[in-house]
């Protein structure tokens, strides 16, 4: 080949370069195209890669996730978590605006009954909206799960962890969800001194994981928290006074921070969250049992008592179980107790501990578990140390200093433990007494006391502290409006059951009320196990009854009130319901028929009936909710009458209770559906929307193409594009205000514009001022993340707005903004 700038070229070498440059640049262009699927599949290969290796470790994560959870819970010794369990839900918060109005399935709960958080007990029996946990999980929600001590917090966690743990059924999104169950207990000691925010969390899962998954227990957590594939289930929280609260947020914070993308969900608090919700932690009350659910458990504990203790009793005592139908049939399940109560009570009656009372089931349990060998005084005064430390763990040397007693103690062991020291090298012929620190692994033995990271000690649980110290305690350690620490607030539970004089009350009543009627509401609370002629249900009603008859500035504290008394177990409020049953007054009548289904007052039965027929819409509805709280074949029957008769609000609000309240009522919606009557099968259309049968979404499109009337076949298809919008109930991640489309629209409609990063305060208030219905509700949802002082004045006016959403949304966005309350120093 000739010379080319002076360089003699071959020329079949020069060909072959060229075509191979040639080939390469053509097969680099394609490359560069198909580039991010190249990417993103070498990425899936190596991710694939990586879970292989560290599916061992991941297995013994679940399992010890597994394991925690079926033993988190009171009766543990007894059953397991799967056998006695009652699936927990969590009350819904109202629903955010749609786009498309007109697919909204009405919910005549919500049009008649505000938003009451505080008060579960009384909105789960009516049928409030409710969520599974995992349903609630499904945005990548970070969740914290409010209620009071007692109330299930730490079984729905042990139920959640359950669940993800075994995968055994189809989970969608959460299928490849580790769940990492821990107490905020084991991680704290860990938190002063940390670099990466997963410290706290390796060390804790070390001390229970098996040594041959610990080597890539580190390499695991770093990429499952990295690419948030990961449920951290936290318990304790709740269990935390408000001035250590501080570190758990901050380290939170960090955590977070670092990995985004995490689910999260908390045993939380129900009065104060300190700085949690301002890290997007959605509050979701825990739904109390209804009265059904309540006998389903009552049912449960007794087969299973008589199926794994039943016989070993009878040989070893001779005495004969009860039968299960005798002790479902004698058994009340509608005074207002908490599971954990209700699981004390069953165990009480069960183990022949006769009780005609809570505090005599909890003196049971806790004289089952001492015998003999732990002196019940000495356990007084260590939850009374407990209670003004004000901390949740103390070591075994802070209790030796505080509880004397303990070094003098001396417990008698059984004859054959000490056979067994004697035999013992180096130890003394007899020894009957043994220091403080053995007491207290004798507590640790009988599942009282609980060990945690940092030799700490703590109680199994905060109900149980409360109540033994309630035993010693005249009046509460200190008594702001509001008692922040559950503890403290368990504590002013049980003292009022222990001396129902409660002297200390009256004063806290009255500074209460100068307050709020929310914060004096929450003193009914505390009278749940006070005896019947009790000074402090007398000081409660003296004040609560001016603001029933309207004597309120706010208009919907008339229900909050009537729910408070509803659930404090006063056997008196049945008179005072059917009074008001028969009243001039709408609303009176209103609150009597909710007050006597609630409480299920037999002898009320033909006026709530008769009530179907009132005037006013809304005290027929309330009639309709009442008498769904009866299980008595003429109820049913007058609810079924009203579904074929009534007016159109009367026959819709049959059709929801038929579905959410009533046991079995899907059928008689079945049958409604074949029915002429095309208002009554409209009806059943619309009622079996809010079922979650796998049946319902196939009759829906049936009924949507085959009725003959235009009627029957819209509400089916407003019921299909209803359920198509079913997540807009599950906590969402909420977008930067610069990003959210409406407050974009609404600053230029006000001639202003957003940056990153800049404040909108001042534009969320004339959102809630001026912005239309719309408008002030979605800012509600934006400014409960972001309180203000001046936004509760404005809350308290849309609190009469007559639009009922609104009022709603005004009302539970109060309540979470309370939950960022400052800390109450201890007297």
């Amino acid at each position: 080949m000739p010379n080319l700038f002076g360089l003699q070229l071959d020329r079949p070498s020069f060909w072959i370069g060229f075509l191979t440059g040639t080939l390469f640049w053509l097969v680099l262009a394609r490359l560069s195209k198909e580039w991010p699927a190249i990417r993103e599949g070498l990425k899936q290969w190596f991710k694939h890669l990586r879970q292989r290796q560290l599916a061992g470790t991941e297995f013994a994560i679940r399992q010890d996730a597994l394991k925690r959870a079926q033993r988190s819970h009171l009766s543990a010794a007894l059953f397991s978590l799967d056998e006695i369990a009652i699936p927990p839900r969590l009350l819904a918060p109202p629903s955010p605006p749609l786009e498309e109005t007109d697919s909204r399935l009405p919910h005549i709960y919500e049009q008649i009954i505000p938003p009451l958080p505080e008060w579960p007990e009384f909105a789960s029996r009516f049928g409030a909206p409710t969520l599974t946990p995992l349903q609630a999980l499904r945005q990548r929600a970070r969740i914290a799960i409010i209620g009071k001590p007692g109330s299930g917090k730490t079984v729905t966690l042990a139920f959640l962890a359950s669940l993800l743990a075994r995968r055994e059924n189809d989970l969608g999104f959460a299928n490849s969800l580790t769940p990492i169950f821990l107490h905020y207990l084991d991680i704290e000691p860990y938190l002063p001194e940390i670099k990466d925010p997963l410290e706290p969390i390796y060390k804790t899962l070390s001390r229970t994981l098996p040594l041959t998954a610990q080597p890539r227990l580190w390499s695991f957590l770093k990429s499952a928290f990295n690419d948030g594939e990961v449920v951290l289930l936290l318990d304790g929280i709740d269990e935390v006074p408000p001035e250590m609260l501080e570190a758990a947020t901050s380290y939170l914070k960090t955590l977070l921070e670092q990995y985004p993308h995490i689910r999260l969900v908390l045993a939380a608090p129900d009065q104060y969250l300190d700085g949690l919700l301002n890290l997007g932690i959605e509050p979701l009350p825990l739904a109390a049992w209804t009265r059904d659910q309540t006998a389903e458990f009552i049912a449960r504990w007794s087969r299973l008592w008589n199926q794994h203790l039943g016989s070993q009793i009878a040989q070893k005592t001779g005495v004969i179980p009860l039968d299960d139908l005798l002790v479902r049939g004698w058994i009340d399940p509608t005074p207002v107790y908490s599971p954990l109560e209700w699981t004390l009570y069953l165990w009480a009656l069960s183990a022949g501990d006769l009780s005609d009372n809570i505090a005599h089931a909890v003196d049971a349990y806790v004289n089952r578990l001492c015998g003999p060998k732990i002196p019940i005084p000495s356990l007084i005064t260590l939850a009374r140390t407990f209670i003004e430390s004000r901390k949740p763990a103390l070591t075994i040397r802070e209790i030796e200093q505080s509880v004397t007693e303990l070094k003098t103690l001396t417990i008698t062991a059984p004859a054959e433990e000490l056979k067994a020291e004697e035999k013992t090298p180096g130890s003394p012929a007899s020894k009957t007494e043994r220091p403080a620190n053995r007491v207290l692994l004798a507590l640790l033995d009988t599942g009282l006391l609980s060990e945690y990271s940092g030799e700490r000690l703590a109680f199994n649980h905060i109900y149980i502290m409360a109540y033994l110290a309630a035993q010693q305690l005249t009046v509460p350690p200190i008594a702001p409006h509001r008692l922040l620490w559950s503890a403290e607030d368990a504590l002013c539970y049980h003292l009022i059951a222990a001396r129902p004089e409660a002297t200390w009350l009256e004063a806290w009543v009255d500074k209460a009320l100068s307050l709020s009627n929310t914060d004096f509401f929450h003193a009914f609370y505390w009278a749940r196990l006070a005896p019947r002629n009790s000074v402090a249900r007398s000081i409660l009603m003296k004040r609560l009854l001016p603001i029933l008859q309207g004597k309120s500035e706010e208009p919907e504290d008339s229900i909050e009130g009537l729910a408070a008394c509803a659930t404090s177990n006063d056997p008196s409020l049945s008179l005072l319901f059917r009074q008001w049953i028969k009243a001039t007054q709408a609303d009176f009548r209103f609150y009597g028929a909710l007050g006597c289904g609630f409480l299920q007052d037999p002898t009320a039965l033909k006026d709530l009936i008769a009530l179907l027929n009132d005037p006013e819409e809304r005290v027929r509805m309330g009639a309709c909710l009442g008498l769904a709280q009866y299980r008595e074949p003429v109820a049913e029957e007058a609810i079924l009458r009203a579904l074929t008769f009534g007016d159109e609000p009367l026959r819709l609000a049959a059709a929801e209770v038929l579905a959410n309240v009533i046991p079995g009522g899907e059928e008689h919606l079945k049958e409604a559906l074949t029915l002429e009557d095309l208002l009554t099968r409209r009806a059943a259309v619309l009622g079996i929307a809010h079922l979650n049968a796998p049946w319902v979404i196939d009759e829906l499109e049936r009924i949507a193409v085959e009725d003959g009337q235009w009627v029957v076949r819209n509400a089916a298809a407003q019921a299909l594009e209803s359920r198509r919008h079913a997540d807009s109930r599950f906590p969402q991640t909420l977008t930067p205000p610069h990003e959210t489309p409406w407050l974009i629209a609404f600053a230029a409609k006000m001639g202003q514009g957003i940056s990153p990063g800049q404040p909108v305060d001042s534009l969320l208030q004339h959102a809630l001022i001026q912005g239309d219905d719309e408008e002030k509700i979605k800012a509600m949802l934006m400014i409960r993340w972001q309180p203000h002082p001046d936004y509760i004045q404005v809350l308290k006016i849309l609190l009469r707005h007559e639009n009922p959403e609104v009022r709603h949304m005004a009302r539970y966005t109060l309540w979470v903004l309370s939950l960022h309350a400052p800390v109450t120093p201890p007297a």
